[in-house]
């Protein structure tokens, strides 16, 4: 009897070890897979619908402000989300928070066990997570994808190699739901992207079969868009900030000046601004000569105008230098954004701030340091071509360097301007723009989800996910609570996977920011508790629906 019992005893101890290790993924009821086009519990078949929030793990922080990080998120946060509804959390991080690529490409055992942690809390409150790459190899870029990344290949390799690390350390969890290999790649052509993705999937499958791959699109022009990779687990990831003046009022990182903080939803959203007409000259210059005042008088704004930007100009033979411009709208000073060309673009060491230069063939800029009128600083214009600008519009959106202007309103320009041997011509001038809008409400939100990606991906029977979609807003602000409600209900009403960008940012009640927390750097979760009303209420509304 003893050696009986002995060996039903060690039966049992086997019996629960083996249903308790995640080993056995097909014996655990949390695997998660794709089937028919749908993300559908491995045992069951069900199909779920997962939806929560991106933790962005303080990336940004990782050259600066490493300590930062694990303020992020912690048990608390886990435990209220959980309460929330939450059921999937993207999860960011830093390649070199996770990674070293020196001598050779190894994890970092402390930060990995950290991570390790979180998925630990978010699976213990059956919260599934997608761990997404946020900032690639061979760059500290808060704009991921972009710059260095694509110009060395090794920093190709060592993403792939991470993953496949990555993918080794975490193939038994069944609350990873799957990968996001690159946050927003913007590669130089759409093939570099697509051949980086097979490379990486191919690495991790050696590893790791069972996980899903989050695919994002490259960002890029002509060619860009999805392609249907050949991989099964492949989950489509569309990130959707339609309208942008709307969801990014008050960003200050886009360009040398923010978005201005006057777009409402539902209403009319400025969505582009349309040449109208130029303006002629009333002095230029020519020849060799010191610096002498050039300008344009009286010119009226034409029919349609909402907008004017000062313009330096050259054309033909030109080499000329352009400084301390000003413009009076009818007869009152205008107040201009780095007029005497002084102060450095925040994003561009080479380039003035709201400067920039545009030319139909022939011509170089320079923003010359040691030159100029009252004080250094002046732009260049060098070349012979048809024409060459200065001038203050860098992007639709960014309209506070740009003059408001009413048709019938009389404008004059001056500035001053050296000829440094040349044939050709050179002044200062208007252009004008009238403002493009569209009027948005729902039905119009939902046209622009589905044309953003979702409809071609639902009529190839792919699933969907939106890994990243938000709004910009002040504590009380009923134009980002009404935006996120009707986006997230669009969302619910087509079943659609998403997490809302994002857990938690900095600032003050009455300014900007997408977190549905609002917590300093330096405070962990536990001990801020402080929520953004006007995100937290229509997002957890959304997590219930």
């Amino acid at each position: 009897m003893k050696k009986a019992f002995s060996f039903a005893f060690l039966l049992f101890v086997i019996i629960i070890i083996c249903s308790c290790n995640s080993d056995n993924p097909a014996n655990d009821s949390a695997w998660l897979t794709i089937s028919n086009g749908r993300v559908v519990r491995g045992a069951t078949g069900e199909a779920v619908i997962l939806k929560g929030v991106n933790v962005d793990m303080f990336y940004y922080y990782q050259s600066w402000y490493p300590e930062a990080i694990w303020n992020c998120f912690d048990q608390w946060a886990a435990d209220q989300l959980a309460a929330d509804g939450v059921t999937l959390v993207r999860l960011a991080f830093h390649w070199n928070t996770l990674a070293d690529v020196e001598p050779s490409v190894r994890l970092k055992p402390e930060a990995l066990n950290k991570y390790k942690e979180i998925v630990g809390w978010l699976a213990a409150k059956h919260i599934y997570v997608v761990l997404d790459m946020h900032t690639p190899p061979g760059t500290d870029d808060t704009n991921p994808g972009r710059g260095v990344f694509w110009n060395d290949p090794a920093n190709l390799e060592h993403l792939t190699a991470i993953w496949r690390l990555l993918a080794d350390e975490f193939k038994n969890e069944p609350y990873i739901l799957g990968y996001d290999i690159f946050n927003e790649p913007s590669p130089p052509a759409a093939d570099d992207w697509w051949n980086l993705l097979a490379q990486t999937v191919s690495s991790i499958r050696q590893v790791d079969t069972k996980h899903l791959i989050v695919v994002e699109p490259p960002f890029v022009g002509g060619d860009g868009g999805f392609r249907q990779i050949s991989d099964p687990l492949a989950l489509y990831s569309i990130h959707f900030y339609e309208p942008f003046a709307v969801s990014h009022r008050g960003a200050d990182w886009v360009g040398d000046t923010a978005i201005p903080t006057d777009g409402v939803y539902p209403g009319n959203v400025l969505t582009d601004l349309v040449w109208l007409s130029g303006a002629d000259a009333n002095t230029t210059i020519t020849g060799t000569s010191g610096w002498k005042e050039v300008n344009a008088l009286e010119v009226v704004a034409p029919e349609g105008a909402a907008y004017a930007t000062v313009i330096f100009f050259g054309w033909g033979d030109t080499d000329a230098l352009f400084d301390d411009a000003s413009v009076t709208k009818n007869g009152a000073a205008v107040q201009l954004t780095n007029p005497d060309i002084s102060e450095q673009s925040p994003y561009d060491a080479y380039r003035p701030k709201s400067w920039y230069h545009y030319t139909g063939g022939g011509f170089d800029f320079e923003w010359i340091k040691n030159d100029g009128h009252s004080s250094n600083g002046a732009l260049r214009i060098k070349g012979n071509g048809e024409w060459a600008i200065w001038q203050q519009l860098e992007w639709a959106l960014l309209t506070r360097p740009l003059i408001k202007v009413s048709p019938g309103d009389h404008l004059s320009a001056r500035a001053y301007a050296k000829s440094l041997g040349m044939t050709g011509t050179a002044g200062v001038t208007f252009d004008f723009y009238r403002p493009v809008y569209k009027n948005y409400d729902r039905t119009v939100l939902e046209q622009d989800v589905r044309s953003s990606g979702v409809d071609w991906l639902l009529q190839r029977n792919l699933p969907v996910y939106i890994g990243e979609f938000g709004s910009m807003a002040m504590d009380t602000d009923e134009t980002a609570m009404r935006y996120l409600t009707d986006l997230s209900g669009v969302l619910n009403s087509l079943s659609l996977h998403w997490t809302l960008w994002q857990f938690r940012e900095s600032g003050g009640p009455e300014e900007f920011g997408f977190g549905v927390m609002r917590c300093a750097p330096e405070q962990t979760p536990s001990s801020c508790q402080t929520f953004r009303p006007s995100v937290y209420l229509p997002w957890k509304a959304a997590l219930r629906e």
